[in-house]
């Protein structure tokens, strides 16, 4: 039998181009992966613009963005299975197109199918050949199917094939592994275990770049995020930088008015930041439009009216108050139209991120306050102790992972 069904040899077996092998010297000491300026283009879509990012050693990187965003592309080209229009890639310090690299990177692909005729042992088995390596069948007892390890492929469910694809992934004992939604399919537990199994690779010094729309997993494993939209890098780093910050948690105990009103400054300067993007938004969509509608329409049919009339009564005269009644009602309803409709479907995303980032402070949680980070935080808790406030913790507020991705995606648009 032909282990590889399209005949193919496998990745470390292909001979090394001396373009691929020498583009770059190596360095073993270099990133897990290394993305510089990545483009891929089919035919008309724009795939992949300029998109840059690094994995360290160790280190466990999300990928997330909606879908069509790009990531598996990226991905693609990152190991060497798509190529890119521009822009390069470096695995464990090799160029990605050198099989010496690829040889040391585990990937479980969003789709793949395995043969059904096959058990589990003899499908980890198979893979270990392609790499070059003894099979390593405890990696089975790792995803939870050391009972299942002579049952054919075929009869697996889709959780139990996903649980197999991440024992292949890791068959090789890779140094970095990537993982294109390794929780599809899986119930709770299973999550869990792609959790656990995540965390146990960062503790080994394995890399990893996880792509998956379970944002929760991600925030849990993740050291760094980086967020893709529309191809292109819309916001990258920590977590602690993507989502700290941006409000104060107090527990205050003795808050009387004066002090209530010294903590609604946060909320007050929370809500006019909120309030003021969507209204700039609004105003920049809303009354745009209303005045390009509202100057088509209260224009020129001001200035016909106006003519007509400036003709009877004299020009100027006609011209002046027929331009000023035409625009200034034109632009009247077309405003109320171009701005209401705008502040009524924006505002409220300005005044749900104000609301978020300031109003939480005027909403009492027991003794905790959380209010927009102010500009001088010691200065505040000055304030607050003069005002007899007894001041039992400051602590940085953050908001979830999936609330600042949504604002992100929304600004980048």
């Amino acid at each position: 039998m032909n282990p590889d069904p399209t005949g193919a040899a496998p990745a470390s077996a292909r001979p090394a181009s001396a373009e691929s092998v020498n583009a770059r010297p190596v360095d073993e000491a270099g990133p897990a992966a290394w993305v510089d300026g990545l483009r891929k283009r089919y035919r008309r879509r724009v795939a992949v613009d300029g998109v840059s990012f690094t994995v360290g050693r160790g280190e466990v990187v999300g990928l997330l963005g909606p879908n069509g965003a790009g990531k598996t592309t990226v991905i693609k080209m990152l190991l060497g299975l798509v190529r890119p229009d521009a822009g390069e890639t470096m695995l464990l310090g090799r160029p990605a197109r050198d099989p010496r690299a690829r040889a040391r990177v585990g990937y479980l692909p969003e789709l793949f199918r395995y043969q059904p005729w096959l058990t589990a042992a003899e499908v980890l088995t198979l893979h270990a050949r392609l790499a070059g390596v003894p099979p390593q069948h405890e990696v089975l007892a790792s995803v939870g199917l050391a009972d299942r390890a002579q049952d054919r492929v075929g009869g697996f469910s889709k959780g139990m094939q996903q649980r197999l694809g991440l024992a292949v992934a890791l068959a090789a004992r890779p140094e970095f592994v990537v993982l294109d939604e390794p929780t599809s399919a899986l119930d709770p537990i299973g999550r869990a275990d792609v959790r656990d199994l995540v965390l146990s690779l960062k503790e080994r010094g394995v890399a990893v770049l996880l792509n998956s729309h379970l944002i929760g997993e991600v925030e849990r494993v993740c050291d760094r995020v980086v967020i893709l939209d529309r191809g292109r890098v819309a916001a990258s780093g920590t977590l602690g930088e993507l989502l700290g910050g941006r409000e104060l948690r107090l527990h205050l105990d003795g808050v009387g008015p004066e002090a209530s009103k010294r903590l609604g400054n946060g909320v007050r300067d929370g809500i006019r930041d909120g309030i003021h993007d969507g209204i700039r938004d609004s105003v920049r969509d809303g009354v745009h439009g209303g005045v390009r509608d509202g100057i088509r329409d209260g224009v020129h049919g001001g200035v016909h009216d106006g003519v007509r009339d400036g003709i009877r009564d004299g020009v100027h005269g006609g011209v002046h108050d027929g331009v000023h009644d035409g625009v200034h009602g034109g632009i009247h309803d077309s405003v109320r139209d171009g701005v209401h409709g705008g502040i009524r479907d924006d505002i409220h995303g300005g005044v749900h991120n104000g609301v978020r980032d300031g109003i939480y402070g005027s909403v009492r949680d027991g003794e905790w306050w959380t209010i927009a980070l102010p500009d001088d935080v010691p200065t505040l808790i000055s304030d607050l102790v003069g005002l007899g406030v007894r001041v039992h913790a400051v602590e940085p507020g953050r908001i979830s992972l999936e609330d600042r991705l949504l604002t992100i995606l929304r600004e980048s648009r």
